[in-house]
């Protein structure tokens, strides 16, 4: 004959009981004199409350990485000068055409920001642990703006340009970062800046426009 174990449980005690044919369990708590005491089970709350140490450690660790911006070397520089990354790091015939490119483009919005009563400049930034510097584009300190500039409207360009905004806007201070483009690009392009918080900057007649109009004086 089978014998099939039950367990049942109570606040302070847990029960085993055998039952062999017919046998019914009438009431469990007959059997409170036979029952081992076992420990009470944590409260939720107890299994989702992290150790007292916990929160420190992890509030430290993001307050390292929220500072580390402040031990980074930033430099004023005027646009004028001939340094940039594209020189220092792979100065192909190609980058550097590239490189011409965007300075040119970055000459005219310039042009255009001091016509209209904002002087820009730029920034070299060495952030700790690196040999290299950084160099912005662009950066009108006036209308909070941060520019990155290419010579051409590629997805790969579009893309860099996000992911060095990003980088830059760590160490500059700023409240709209921009990509700066020779003409308008494609509408998926358009969306990719927009929902990465950059806005898009081109050149139309005489002036500038910008998909968002704050960034224009």
């Amino acid at each position: 004959m089978r014998t099939v174990g039950y367990i049942g449980a109570g606040k302070t005690h847990a029960f085993v009981v055998p039952i062999d044919g017919q046998q019914r369990l009438s009431s469990i708590q007959a059997l409170t004199e036979v029952a081992l005491p076992i420990q009470e089970p944590a409260s939720p709350q107890t299994l989702l409350t992290p150790e007292p140490y916990a929160p420190r450690r992890l509030r430290s660790r993001a307050n390292d990485r929220q500072n580390i911006s402040q031990f980074a070397q930033v430099d004023d520089l005027p646009l004028e000068g001939n340094e940039s990354e594209v020189t220092l790091v792979n100065p192909t015939q190609e980058l550097y055409e590239a490189d011409r490119k965007e300075a040119r483009l970055v000459k005219a919005f310039a042009d255009y920001l001091t016509s209209n009563g904002h002087q820009s400049g730029r920034q070299r930034i060495l952030p700790p642990g690196e040999s290299r510097p950084l160099f912005t584009d662009l950066h009108a300190k006036g209308l909070g703006l941060l520019i990155e500039a290419k010579g051409s409207v590629t997805r790969e360009n579009i893309r860099m340009a996000i992911g060095q905004l990003a980088d830059y806007g760590r160490f500059v201070g700023h409240t709209i970062r921009a990509i700066l483009l020779p003409f308008e690009p494609r509408e998926d392009l358009l969306t990719l800046a927009k929902t990465q918080d950059c806005a898009v900057i081109w050149p139309e007649g005489k002036g500038f426009v910008s998909t968002n109009p704050k960034a224009l004086p």
